[in-house]
């Protein structure tokens, strides 16, 4: 089994975000609401990430550094949707598709 991998800081959380990595779940500092919680928050939601408000405790265990109040789990498995798949097929082949 692959090891889960996190992504620490609210900044880097943000830019991995815009920049189209996937992420499962954003845990962000309970009672931490400045500026840039704010927005990453605001970020999160126009992409339905979903947040979870978490005691510092859970930010530390996941991190083991400086998280800066957040922590986001990038997704194990990439998803894409049926009419990408096809647009990328060269259906001349018969390819197969298992779902």
């Amino acid at each position: 089994m692959s090891k889960t991998s996190f992504i620490y800081g609210i900044r880097a959380i943000i830019e991995a975000i815009e920049s189209g990595k996937e992420i499962d779940k954003i845990y962000l500092l309970k009672g931490g609401d400045g500026v840039l919680a704010q927005q990453l928050k605001k970020v999160a939601g126009t992409k339905n990430i979903s947040t979870s408000y978490v005691p510092i405790e859970k930010l530390d265990h996941l991190a083991k550094g400086n998280h800066q109040g957040a922590v986001a789990r990038i997704a194990a498995i990439s998803y894409s949707n049926l009419e990408e798949i096809l647009e990328k097929t060269d259906l001349d082949t018969n390819p197969t598709f298992l779902f």
